[in-house]
């Protein structure tokens, strides 16, 4: 062997503390063998280098290589690496108004594909207050209708019962979704997402959406007061010369109209308890000076609960503690729909049937073109009750 290599047998601690820090071993017999051999090697390259046959042996001519130290000369910037990026900061996904809808009417459950929706009517047998028989007693009041009659000389008049039914007949709404199983492997391994779970979740969340806004369609369309209120002030009226806030003031003395129309109808006799509207309308109603609401409109949503607001995010507040008020973002425009909200089974206005609930038709995957269909199903019915329960305010 070459003179210059150390007998690692024999203890050399200077050796073994100028190569200790590239030695992991912790075994002090092999760090001493480990050491004894780097600096070995490293002699060996220096006699090497120093009689030129180093360039044989290492593949390089320098012998200024082990020569001493110098500086390092570093030609590698940032655009010689490619980006790898792994980190994800935000996700920003599609978010939907709430369905809110049950806090508006009443819900029920069907047995079957079809219900009945019966009618019980008492009216007059004899002419009631002016009007030929028969009469809906609860129309008007004839406070002489059962005065008794002269005696021997006539016969009482008389009340009578008028029950009629009318079916109704469960609506359906359905819904897929395809996916290709390569898209289903991709979306799971890369972030962590089941396709077909959310696939299923966005179905029900936008059959639920349809139907919360059939409802409102249906009251809106179906109101039985109908009171108009122009937003702009009408020429040569009064409030031409005064502040905009007195004539904006106006709406809510057709918010009363509303709620006196309620009280006066037969269906109602008693007054509304919910006003709901577009932002826009109820824009109008914020603006007010002498409409005071109580609102927690601006906390996030797993707050909105606190307070006068509801969990749901579209209930908006206590009007002058008097109406609850629901924003709609869908709502028809400019308007603005007041109802009662009851479940005495006198005072229930509309009612929505579920027949099927939300259910989910399967996973159909198909071996052949590597593809998967998922869908869901839902099967309802809707039915305005008492028209005279709501009052629609359109805004011109």
């Amino acid at each position: 062997m070459h003179g210059a290599l150390l007998d690692p047998r024999i203890s050399a601690p200077d050796v073994e503390s100028k190569w200790g820090q590239f030695i992991e071993s912790k075994d002090p017999v092999k760090r001493r063998w480990i050491a004894h051999n780097i600096e070995s090697q490293a002699r060996f390259m220096a006699e090497s280098a120093n009689g030129g046959s180093f360039g044989t042996r290492f593949y390089s001519n320098d012998r200024g290589l082990l020569g001493g130290r110098s500086s390092l000369t570093e030609n590698t910037v940032g655009s010689d690496i490619a980006a790898f990026t792994q980190q994800s900061i935000a996700m920003v996904v599609d978010v939907f108004e709430r369905f809110s809808i049950d806090e508006l009417i009443n819900v029920v459950s069907m047995s079957g594909p079809t219900a009945f929706v019966h009618t019980l009517k008492y009216e007059s047998s004899d002419q009631y207050n002016g009007v030929a028989a028969p009469v809906q007693l609860n129309s008007a009041l004839d406070i002489d209708y059962s005065d008794c009659p002269i005696e021997c000389s006539g016969d009482s008049k008389g009340v009578q019962l008028d029950l009629s039914s009318q079916a109704i007949t469960a609506d359906c709404k359905r819904l897929q979704a395809q996916f290709s199983v390569i898209a289903e492997q991709d979306l799971q391994s890369q972030y962590g997402m089941s396709l077909s779970e959310r696939l299923r979740s966005v179905m029900a969340t936008q059959m639920a959406r349809e139907i919360q806004g059939e409802i409102l369609a249906l009251l809106v369309a179906g109101a039985g007061n109908v009171i108009n209120w122009a937003s702009a002030i009408p020429a040569g009226s009064v409030y031409l010369n005064l502040d905009p806030k007195v004539y904006q003031a106006t709406l809510w003395d057709k918010i009363q109209d509303g709620d006196t129309a309620i009280f006066k109808n037969a269906q109602g006799f008693r007054g509304a308890n919910w006003i709901a509207g577009d932002p826009d309308a109820m824009n109008y109603l914020l603006q007010l000076n002498e409409f005071s609401i109580t609102s927690r409109d601006n906390v996030p949503r797993g707050e909105a609960g606190e307070g006068d607001i509801d969990e749901f995010s579209n209930f908006f507040g206590t009007a002058n503690h008097k109406y609850r008020t629901y924003k709609f973002p869908f709502m028809q425009a400019n308007t603005l729909l007041m109802g009662i909200k009851s479940d005495a089974p006198q005072e229930q206005g509309f009612v929505h049937g579920t027949y099927v609930p939300l259910t989910d038709l399967g996973t159909f995957r198909d071996p052949a073109k590597a593809c998967v269909t998922v869908g869901a199903t839902t099967r309802y019915a809707n039915k305005l009750l008492r028209p005279g329960a709501y009052a629609k305010i359109a805004i011109t």
